[in-house]
């Protein structure tokens, strides 16, 4: 794991209020140019020898074969449900797939993908694995949890 990521600072804020706000642009061509560099940034990232190892094992887990089909699910449909062996990439791949779906038709700058987990630990791991197949550099992936105290 990347020892540049670093997990939200720990407040009372929801899940709604932690999510960043939406992109807001002065215009269609300052969002494009912000979707350019996003999209630029990650290429050159997967592009680079440090991902070489990355790439070859995100390739052979059993959810790489079904990517287009997933996303194209995803795309006609309002509610995908997504099966498959533990291991099979679906927790860590789809958001990938997602963000990469995202920045190849220049919609990065709306994108907000919320995975859930039920325990805390998976939570992190989740956050942390996915950051770093990402190649991204910052706090990109992060993680929130929510306890709810029974009455």
């Amino acid at each position: 794991v990347p020892s540049y990521w670093m997990p939200p600072a720990a407040t009372a804020q929801s899940i709604e209020e932690q999510l960043p706000a939406p992109c807001r642009f002065d215009s269609a061509e300052a969002e494009s140019a912000y979707n350019r560099t996003i999209k630029a940034t990650l290429t050159a990232a997967y592009k680079s020898e440090k991902y070489v190892p990355i790439r070859e094992a995100r390739k052979n887990l059993p959810i790489y074969h079904k990517r287009a089909e997933i996303l194209e699910t995803i795309a006609h449909n309002q509610v995908t449900v997504v099966s498959g062996e533990t291991g099979s990439g679906k927790t860590t791949q789809l958001p990938l797939y997602l963000l990469e779906n995202m920045l190849s038709t220049e919609r990065a700058s709306v994108c907000n993908i919320v995975c859930t987990q039920p325990r805390r630990i998976a939570a992190v791991s989740v956050a942390e694995r996915v950051h770093y197949e990402s190649a991204q550099t910052g706090n990109t992936a992060s993680y929130y949890i929510h306890y709810t105290v029974p009455d």
